[in-house]
């Protein structure tokens, strides 16, 4: 956006013109978006407190004399205890020191306790079910604002894209503000995308161009991501969630993008197969792509901020748009 296009929709804006902001205008969004930590705070893998873990992620601080900022989680598993978390004692030893975080904090007067407490205790009284203790798998507000937002600014496919095993809970949980997958498949790194069409029987691998051509024959997928695959090869890049996409966002006469949003996701390079992360980007024409590539957009979301924001997702995936160029949705 030059300055004068600029200049002249703040003017707009501030004249109450109704001005649309400047930037092109997206066909289709291709929104493929993770279930636990994302779409629903409820999570089978996080322990006996996850409010904490997550409050964790939000809370930063110097933690020692000489360390850079940053969050209590990061402290743990980057000093306190390093080392490989899919080792038990090591994940053992870092659940143990996450669990005893407002603990530790009133302990030593720390001055993020107050903070830390009032996020906790406001997270616990929205999603925890009192009689049960435990987090209800309740869809977030962000990203049910995203997905009506979505819906009304062009075509779409939402696609669930769980590695884990609450694929049902998460599911049930869609299913409860009025969202439905009638289509429900297997995604694989390497081999693509096969649809499930009864008990143990599924469709022919889908690859390539296809993907993006599936995704628009309808509005919603049921995806479930292989776990397995990616555990057995060191949790790295290549063995993750594939994102389909078009590098330039153009794909057979439509403006299209890809959005990946992911709590475990962290921007990086994508050149490099062995770096660790939960999702990695795939031109469906083999071209090369990164997460800086226009057809694509990789979303790291704090699940706090997600479950007590409304606005939180809409946000984020603005700003992208716009350094895209596309007109925000």
């Amino acid at each position: 956006m030059t300055v004068e296009m600029h200049s002249m929709y703040r003017f707009g804006h501030s004249m109450g013109l109704g001005w649309a902001p400047p930037g092109e205008r997206l066909d289709f969004i291709a929104l493929e978006i993770d279930g636990n930590g994302v779409s629903a705070l409820g999570d089978s893998n996080q322990g006996d407190d996850p409010v904490m873990s997550y409050v964790t992620e939000v809370i930063k601080a110097k933690w020692e004399p000489g360390l850079e900022k940053m969050t209590y989680k990061e402290y743990v598993q980057t000093v306190k205890v390093p080392g490989d978390k899919r080792n038990e004692d090591i994940k053992g030893q870092q659940k143990a020191l996450i669990g005893n975080f407002l603990q530790f904090l009133q302990e030593s007067e720390h001055p993020q306790y107050q903070k830390a407490k009032k996020l906790y205790e406001d997270t616990v009284t929205k999603y925890v079910n009192p009689q049960t203790g435990k987090i209800e798998f309740k869809i977030l507000p962000s990203v049910i604002a995203l997905t009506e937002r979505i819906k009304k600014a062009c075509h779409h496919c939402i696609t669930l894209r769980t590695i884990g095993k609450d694929r049902e809970k998460i599911e049930t949980a869609y299913n409860k503000v009025g969202i439905q997958f009638p289509r429900k498949a297997q995604m694989h790194p390497t081999e693509g995308m096969r649809f499930e069409i009864g008990p143990d029987v599924f469709s022919e691998a889908i690859t390539g161009e296809k993907l993006l051509e599936a995704r628009k024959e309808g509005e919603y997928i049921l995806g479930q991501d292989n776990f397995k695959v990616w555990n057995e090869n060191g949790e790295r890049a290549g063995w993750s969630k594939m994102i389909p996409c078009s590098a330039d966002a153009q794909f057979k006469g439509l403006k299209i993008v890809s959005i990946f949003a992911d709590d475990n996701f962290r921007k990086g390079n994508v050149e490099n197969p062995n770096e660790k992360n939960i999702g990695f980007p795939k031109d469906v024409y083999d071209r090369p792509t990164s997460w800086e590539s226009r057809g694509v957009i990789g979303i790291h979301v704090n699940p706090l901020k997600a479950a007590l924001n409304e606005q939180y997702l809409i946000r984020k995936v603005n700003k992208e748009l716009q350094k895209r160029c596309f007109r925000p949705i």
